[in-house]
């Protein structure tokens, strides 16, 4: 028994995936057996149940940011919306190994709230990212125009259900300027 608690505990590959449902205890001791691989961390909103996700989200994101290298953050129901804002609204973070974002707005009916959007600017401190997915998750195109070294980007806005202004379309000088900021990007997708 002893040896297999040390050959799990020395291998940090097993501990890189966070699911931020065990509490802010579990959350540090995946983080200490994961190291010195970056962690991949996933939430859903709303939390629900005893341990309070947001909460840990949060903590996460403040205090191990540096650490985080994906991250999957999704809210499927109506309920969930103010803890997906505030969880938003953390962004600009200084996330040096954080090379891809996830970050997943959908529900269940189709009468649904308003549409989130990202801040200004919300991966500037995120040199490493290369995979930006977005979905129903509306964005500050002049500051996505200054993204470098993306290799993929997707946008999706099905199921908005005519929420939506013009203005949340990119420009084609817009569209241009990301371009041109990413001359390795290999799949770019812009979903209606």
């Amino acid at each position: 028994c002893h040896r297999w608690r040390h050959l799990i505990s020395s291998s940090p590959s097993l501990w890189v995936y966070i699911p931020l449902v065990f509490g802010r205890r579990w959350t540090d001791e995946f983080l200490r057996l994961s190291r010195p691989l970056p962690a991949h961390v996933y939430i859903s909103f709303p939390t629900i149940g005893y341990i309070d996700r947001n909460h840990i989200a949060l903590y996460m994101l403040r205090e191990h940011a540096d650490k985080i290298g994906s991250l999957t953050a999704c809210v499927a129901q109506n309920e969930g919306m103010g803890e997906f804002n505030q969880f938003l609204h953390l962004f600009p973070i200084a996330a040096p190994h954080l090379r891809h974002v996830n970050l997943d707005c959908y529900w269940l009916h189709e009468q649904a709230g308003t549409i989130l959007s990202l801040p200004v600017n919300p991966f500037c401190n995120a040199p490493a990212l290369r995979s930006l997915r977005l979905g129903m998750v509306n964005v500050h195109w002049p500051t996505m125009q200054h993204l470098q070294g993306l290799e993929s980007l997707t946008i999706d806005w099905r199921g908005v259900y005519g929420r939506r202004s013009q203005t949340d379309h990119p420009s084609v000088l817009q569209l241009v300027a990301l371009l041109s900021n990413n001359p390795g990007l290999k799949e770019l997708t812009l979903r209606e």
